[in-house]
């Protein structure tokens, strides 16, 4: 769907704090900001603009301010050849749809919501029924090339559009249309089935993160240098933020990192804040103050050089509850303000990588008690029992297939994986054809189990991601055996 921001108004433009607030309440209706035109006021070409911008877009919606807002109005009542009624002291076509400081109307090519906005006032609510065909989607703990190449045979099955955006070296945001075949669920949920833990809805990681957060009830702090207390700004946006945040310590200074985080003055010394040692000792100094379960820390240089550290090197570490932790040097680029948020979101999907169980849902989980209840109140079909195999086998093999383009697996073993996949699934057909239970045995749900297993080890590139491969081949290689052999002995009972 093509969708357009329309500001109207001087006073609005003028405005950078509610232009951001219009911004990110038209974001969260339409999930992206596709296109903005911006004009500093009504004049006479205004009507032939309108009608022309219906022609080029499916939805407009007008942010006008209140000396531009009832021209608008006239413009929109009388292009749908409607008349114009007084509601609440506003001038509405009559066959709009109304709430206060609001109303949208539909025309043949393209609906309209147009707002009356007073700066001083709360914006009014964006109004019209919309069909995005589209949605956003984010891969963690893989590599945007990679992501690409796995995810290109399903792209192709399901006929859809994928976009994407390399947002850290390993956070990938795709954007994902279909306009037409209807197949956008089916691609998102296939998708989910195949990277597991690296998926996730959405294109915002840090709303994700402490989403599950607040779900589990943990609680989180932040020991902030070169941020300067922009982890907690972050945080603080988000509504309900107080059930699993306290407070933060910001120590811009080693005199507070000392007094404030309890790290020896030795550590500090010669450009010592600026270092992995450092930041370790952050996180043990906010855990001794706040006593979260999450911590997360960042000290180094956002801008210019200091003590012959360049800017854009920062040391970011995560640590929980149970002592264990992770770290990483960060090496970005930008000016001040971008290495800034950079940092702090690499900081924030440092705990995804730390305890990714405590932060995701597994897709084999749900895959489980799916199959479960079907079985439980009775609802397993014949189609079905051909269908859902079918569905993991092509998720399966669509991830060998992107592994064999990255050289990352043994063409032999794929080959042989690949042939017997494809044989049992036409032979499935035939056992269901006979009322044979076509059910997976333990070894071909251990076999999944370890399939599974071995393409994220080869994805990472992990060690053990080849034996486990191997064993991933003699358990395939002996399930199907296993349908033969129960086939056969079914045929000589007759």
């Amino acid at each position: 769907m093509k969708h357009l921001l329309f500001i109207l108004g001087d006073e609005l433009i003028l405005h950078p704090t509610y232009k951001d607030y219009i911004f990110r309440t038209y974001e969260e209706k339409f999930k992206e900001i596709n296109e903005i035109r911006i004009q500093a006021k009504s004049d006479k070409e205004l009507p032939f603009l309108l009608e022309k911008l219906m022609q080029d877009y499916d939805f407009i919606t007008i942010f006008a301010s209140t000396q531009n807002y009832a021209i608008v109005a006239k413009i929109l009542a009388t292009l749908s050849d409607d008349n114009l009624i007084l509601k609440e002291q506003n001038l509405v076509p009559d066959k709009a749809l109304y709430t206060h400081n609001s109303f949208a109307c539909e025309f043949e090519t393209s609906k309209v919501n147009l707002l009356k906005i007073d700066t001083q006032e709360t914006m009014p609510k964006l109004l019209g029924e919309i069909d995005l065909g589209y949605e956003y989607f984010c891969l963690f703990g893989i590599d945007e090339e990679s992501a690409l190449l796995l995810l290109e045979t399903l792209t192709k099955s399901y006929k859809i559009n994928l976009k994407s955006s390399k947002i850290l070296d390993n956070l990938t945001l795709l954007k994902v249309s279909d306009s037409h075949s209807g197949t956008l669920d089916g691609f998102l949920q296939s998708v989910s089935n195949l990277f597991a833990q690296k998926f996730f809805l959405g294109k915002d990681p840090l709303r994700f993160i402490v989403s599950k957060l607040m779900q589990r009830g943990l609680k989180i702090s932040f020991a902030e240098s070169c941020t300067g207390g922009l982890c907690a700004s972050e945080l603080s946006k988000i509504s309900g933020i107080s059930a699993i945040f306290e407070g933060s310590i910001v120590s811009y200074s080693n005199r507070l990192k000392h007094e404030w985080l309890g790290i020896s003055e030795s550590i500090l010394e010669n450009g010592g804040e600026y270092s992995e040692r450092c930041v370790y000792f952050m996180l043990k100094g906010i855990f001794k103050t706040a006593k979260p379960d999450f911590a997360l820390a960042l000290s180094g240089v956002a801008e210019g050089e200091d003590k012959n550290i360049k800017a854009g090197n920062i040391y970011i570490g995560a640590m929980f509850k149970d002592g264990t932790y992770i770290q990483e040097l960060l090496q970005l680029k930008g000016d001040r303000i971008f290495i800034q948020k950079q940092a702090v979101l690499a900081a924030f999907c440092l705990m995804m990588k730390l305890k990714p169980t405590l932060l995701f849902s597994l897709a084999a989980l749900s895959d489980f008690f799916d199959g479960f209840i079907a079985r439980k109140w009775g609802q397993t079909t014949k189609l079905g029992a051909i269908l859902d195999p079918l569905a993991d086998k092509m998720l399966i093999l669509a991830a060998f297939l992107g592994l064999l383009l990255l050289d990352r697996a043994n063409e032999w073993v794929i080959y042989l994986i690949l042939v017997r996949e494809f044989f049992i699934t036409g032979f499935r057909v035939v056992m269901v054809s006979e009322n044979l239970d076509v059910s997976a045995s333990f070894a071909g749900k251990l076999k999944t189990g370890f399939q599974m297993t071995a393409i994220i080890f080869l994805m990472l590139d992990w060690i053990f991601g080849d034996i486990l491969l191997y064993i991933a081949l003699a358990l395939t290689l002996y399930s199907g055996f296993e349908y033969v052999y129960h086939y056969i002995k079914h045929r000589k009972k007759r």
